[in-house]
């Protein structure tokens, strides 16, 4: 697959871009503690994963802007694309009314084996299966080894400019900025997670994080697969972001509150001279 790098317009060398790389990888070749400042650049990167659940069901939209808002809060370029196979609850049984109460006809499993409660709750419950693949723009370190693909990159920017003669492609630069591993807060407070949203960011956690390299450090999801919980969740990651990013929920994000406008005091009365020639008023 081709590696995509976020661009600018411009011609300037790749030379000294390269130089800060190879800097970074002379300094022993260990990941950075957090907090330490690393050259990035942001990369394309891919993960798929399947969104199950009984509990709560979610339309494409909602599944999309879930994914998305949760990925563009930990450092994604705003462009996240979230590809869906379909959003409709899979093997669902047939409803039925009987002396008053609703229950599931599961009519294509007549076994006569016994069966626990918790198996029959789980064979008559509708489940919801979304294949999920996600393209998202990512902070990621550039060491040695992403410089070389930026390199071959751009190559083959260099080769479709000279077959189109769009000359703007062969100098689309990748942009390099400073950045540092910082943590993040999902919760209810900083992106309006729900209880709703919990087995889609427990499922995000186990299968997209590490495809990103995201760390939850904190997690506080405690998602039941068989019962709804009041409880919204909450996972604490530790991501690469931009010098400068807004972390959400930070007092920077905050909006200060509108007061309202202190009424400007009525002007004092004050007493008009007399005209010249006129005898002041008694």
């Amino acid at each position: 697959m081709t590696t995509l790098f976020t661009t600018r317009n411009g011609s300037a060398s790749l030379l000294a871009i390269a130089s800060l790389a190879l800097a970074c990888d002379a300094m022993g070749g260990q990941e950075p503690a957090t907090q330490e400042p690393v050259t990035a650049v942001l990369k394309m990167r891919e993960s798929d994963f399947v969104y199950r659940t009984s509990l709560y069901p979610m339309t494409c939209d909602e599944l999309r802007n879930g994914v998305a808002v949760i990925l563009r809060s930990l450092g994604a370029r705003d462009d996240v694309q979230v590809r869906l196979s379909n959003c409709n609850m899979n093997g669902v049984p047939n409803l039925t009314v009987s002396d008053g109460s609703q229950q599931w006809d599961n009519n294509w499993d007549k076994s006569t084996r016994q069966q626990s409660p918790m198996e029959r709750m789980r064979s008559e419950t509708p489940q919801q299966t979304t294949p999920i693949h996600i393209y998202a723009m990512m902070p990621v370190p550039a060491d040695s080894k992403v410089m070389k693909e930026i390199e071959k990159d751009k190559a083959r920017r260099e080769l479709i400019s000279k077959v189109t003669g769009n000359m703007n492609v062969a100098l689309n630069d990748p942009i390099l900025f400073t950045a540092t591993r910082q943590q993040v807060t999902l919760s209810r407070e900083t992106i309006k997670l729900g209880p709703e949203h919990c087995e889609l960011l427990d499922q995000m956690v186990t299968h997209v994080f590490r495809d990103f390299d995201l760390k939850a450090v904190r997690r506080s999801t405690n998602c039941d697969r068989h019962q709804r919980s009041s409880l919204p969740p909450q996972v604490t990651v530790e991501a690469l972001l931009p010098v400068g990013y807004i972390i959400p929920g930070s007092e920077k994000q905050k909006k200060p509150e509108k007061k309202d406008p202190v009424p400007e005091p009525a002007p004092e009365t004050q007493e008009q001279p007399a005209s010249e020639g006129q005898p002041p008023s008694q």
